[in-house]
């Protein structure tokens, strides 16, 4: 009858209403989503470049023997391209800290320049008297040697360890990059004779809970950690 043809009208439109207003609903929310998630992603490279910029503005001390400052395995002097220049340059640090221990290692202290009778562990302690007021913002400690270290042993491995042990005592939000940096070709002699010193490098600095990276004649602060 009548009645009963307009209340299936009445419920047909009723229907479609709820349906429509259902679609406008997911709509809207599937717009609030993607306009969260646009939201969210600008702020994710917001942070990312924010990172980056803070990272060049905090602390980097970096320790290394003769090649830190280019001189080479000849004894000549600085040209002015060692990786200290070359990784402060790549990265752009604000705040670099670098101390050279020519001729020595982990294994065995320089004796001539600033640093003499310091070793790559025990000249940690004296960089932690010279950044006493910033030691919360040294971000990164970074050492690279190996031709000072010889064939390695016993020497190198507690040396490495020592050096981890003094940055982490001094600089506790430091990360800790160590790597075995060697000038010359794989089929050098003294290249060869130092693949214990290598493999000593390689399991002291993780035991210690530092980075590694083995290099020889590549720029490692490139390709790095």
């Amino acid at each position: 009858d009548e009645v009963t043809r307009a209340t299936a009208k009445e419920n047909e439109i009723s229907g479609s209403l709820t349906a429509e207003i259902a679609r406008a609903k997911k709509a809207e929310s599937d717009e609030t989503a993607r306009a969260t998630a646009a939201e969210e992603e600008l702020k994710a490279s917001i942070g990312a470049i924010e990172a980056g910029d803070q990272f060049v503005k905090e602390h980097v001390i970096m320790v290394g023997d003769s090649y830190a400052v280019g001189i080479n395995a000849q004894g000549n002097g600085s040209n002015g391209i060692g990786w200290f220049k070359g990784l402060n340059d790549y990265l752009g640090l604000k705040n670099a800290h670098t101390y050279e221990i020519g001729g020595g290692g982990f294994s065995k202290s320089t004796n001539s320049g600033p640093n003499t009778g310091y070793s790559f562990a025990t000249v940690i302690n004296k960089a932690a008297t010279e950044l006493a007021d910033v030691k919360n913002k040294v971000t990164h400690v970074i050492f690279a040697g190996g031709w000072n270290d010889g064939a390695g042993g016993s020497a190198v491995s507690n040396g490495i360890a020592t050096a981890c042990s003094n940055v982490r005592k001094n600089f506790p939000n430091a990360k800790i990059e160590i790597a075995m940096l060697l000038a010359g070709s794989i089929e050098n002699t003294h290249v060869k004779g130092r693949k214990q010193c290598i493999i000593d490098y390689r399991n002291a600095s993780l035991k210690g809970g530092a980075a590694f990276a083995s290099c020889l004649t590549l720029p490692w602060w490139l390709i790095g950690q």
